[in-house]
């Protein structure tokens, strides 16, 4: 077990997890602090992951905007009808890293090829401040939502599960699929 503590925060890196994975946690040293931010989230020190390239950091680091499909990335990708209208479930721990990403700086946007009154409020509760619903032109999309913030594709991050989010991939420097 490895651990650090900065005056801000204290670490501890387990790796005798049985599964061989190690597990860090960042507690902060004090209930006073204030929320992370963007700066504050720069100096926190965290082991580079084994899975990524220095390329891929480097393209995680410099992101300012993340772009996410919705059904299958921020959901299991199932629809459902409740009568006449669509059902969607969210999983409220991808809602709490939105909630931190978005306090810390990142801007969010969600891309969704269908529309729903589900995913307006999701949005909606957690402060999206740019969704595109019914879109067809998923590049289209991204480029209007870049020309507005003044973010080109290399401060850019993406993710979706199905064919029609390569568009994403070409306007962004990072993309994954869930």
């Amino acid at each position: 077990c490895k651990s650090f503590t900065s005056t801000r925060f204290r670490c501890s890196t387990r790796t005798d997890d049985p599964s061989g994975c190690s597990t860090s946690r960042i507690y902060s040293t004090s209930a006073s602090d204030p929320p992370l931010t963007r700066e504050s989230r720069t100096r926190t020190v965290s082991p580079p992951n084994p899975d990524l390239d220095e390329r891929q950091l480097a393209c995680l680091a410099a992101a300012k905007l993340l772009v996410l499909d919705v059904d299958g990335t921020l959901t299991d990708g199932r629809v459902v009808y409740v009568g006449d209208r669509e059902s969607q479930a969210f999983c409220v721990r991808d809602g709490q890293g939105l909630v931190w990403l978005r306090r810390a700086g990142m801007k969010l946007a969600w891309i969704r090829g269908r529309g729903s009154e589900p995913t307006r409020r999701r949005a909606e509760e957690l402060q999206v401040e740019f969704v595109r619903l019914r879109c067809r032109d998923k590049t289209g999309a991204l480029r209007e939502v870049q020309g507005e913030l003044g973010i080109g594709p290399a401060e850019t991050i993406a993710m979706g599960d199905d064919l029609p989010d390569l568009a994403l991939a070409a306007g962004a420097s990072f993309f994954a699929a869930p």
